[in-house]
């Protein structure tokens, strides 16, 4: 397609260009709810089902010049449409510049934030440094943080009484009481962290930092009114990405890296183990079905620890020595590590 030589020409052809991308978006969605509708009927009533998944609309990239008002024009039409949409964007001022714009065109969007220090604010976690150090040594924060944090039980508590649901009001009582945290919850401020979480996948349109896109963050859910609405079905967003992101990333490992990572490994290893023992003891003397099922979570986060530690015990050793091979490789040339070691490091490192 030659290019416009006069900007409004170029916004002309870009507004019909984001509204047919965007009706193209609500057409698949249209067709994807009825697909999963009648799947879901076909298993209720046992007969097979066998009608193809309606295909996702092509990508679209769009190259315009700056100053052409395209991140205004998108804020725009997905105010009048609504469409469930999540735009990315370079840096948080843009992110906000883009909600303002879709309230200025008279819709509204959620501005997504990270864990961080800020209390009063939606996106405040009151445990954030136990989850810095939980990230720092590359565990699964949600399992280990929140599922134990006595301000995310209080805001479950809270949330499932306001929507009338007694049977998930009673888990949480009984969670909680397994946690020890019966007689200061009623003291304990509810987690704002969740409640934007949850504010967050019910919104239609989101914007968010391209370091906040989460598979999570790519699906729009309905919001939870009552207890028959706890388990609405999840429909994948139009993803926006304002401008170029960076597409790659320099990983550097070095021996000192390894000597230190085989350091930590034996220390690792032995909290995993202490970790299961405590699960299975408290697997045993567990009286509740909810007691039972977050033992056995936590047997199983122990033994996803244990195995990956054990990996890193075999794979550290060929790793040094495809360093040490890279190191003095003839004419500069990279030699390749083997397969074990460059799937280890790359889902280890990167």
């Amino acid at each position: 397609m030659a290019p416009l030589r006069t900007p409004q020409a170029a916004r002309v052809r870009l507004s019909a260009v984001l509204q047919q991308a965007l009706g193209a978006h609500d057409q698949w969605l249209f067709d994807l709810q009825g697909w999963q509708d009648r799947a879901q009927a076909a298993r209720r009533a046992r007969t097979s089902f066998n009608a193809p998944k309606p295909r996702v609309p092509p990508p679209l990239l769009i190259q315009a010049s700056t100053g052409l008002g395209k991140s205004y024009q998108i804020a725009q039409i997905a105010a009048q449409r609504q469409t469930p949409l999540l735009f990315l964007t370079a840096t948080r001022d843009l992110r906000d510049a883009f909600v303002a714009a879709v309230g200025q065109a008279g819709g509204q969007a959620q501005a997504y934030s990270g864990r961080a220090h800020a209390p009063g604010q939606p996106h405040h976690c009151q445990r954030i440094e136990d989850g810095r150090s939980l990230a720092a040594k590359r565990r699964i924060q949600q399992p280990l943080l929140c599922r134990r944090c006595k301000h995310g039980l209080r805001e479950q508590r809270d949330f499932y009484r306001a929507v009338g649901s007694d049977r998930q009001l009673a888990r949480i009582q009984s969670v909680i009481e397994s946690a020890g945290f019966h007689e200061e919850i009623e003291r304990t401020t509810a987690c704002n962290w969740i409640a934007h979480q949850r504010d967050t996948r019910s919104a239609p349109i989101v914007a968010a930092h391209y370091a906040s896109f989460s598979s999570a963050l790519a699906q729009w859910r309905q919001p939870i009114l009552s207890a028959d609405d706890l388990n609405p079905p999840d429909l994948p967003r139009l993803i926006v990405i304002d401008e170029t992101p960076p597409l790659a990333q320099t990983v550097t490992i070095t021996s000192e890296d390894i000597a230190q990572w085989s350091a930590q490994l034996g220390p690792a290893i032995e909290r995993a183990r202490a970790d299961q023992t405590k699960a299975e003891l408290l697997l045993r003397m567990a009286e509740r079905e909810e007691s039972r099922k977050l033992a056995q979570a936590d047997i199983k986060d122990a033994n996803r620890r244990l195995a990956s530690c054990k990996a890193a015990q075999d794979l550290l050793p060929l790793l040094a020595h495809w360093i040490a091979e890279s190191a003095h490789a003839a004419d500069d040339r990279p030699i390749d590590p083997q397969p074990g070691v460059q799937q280890w490091a790359q889902d280890r490192l990167v």
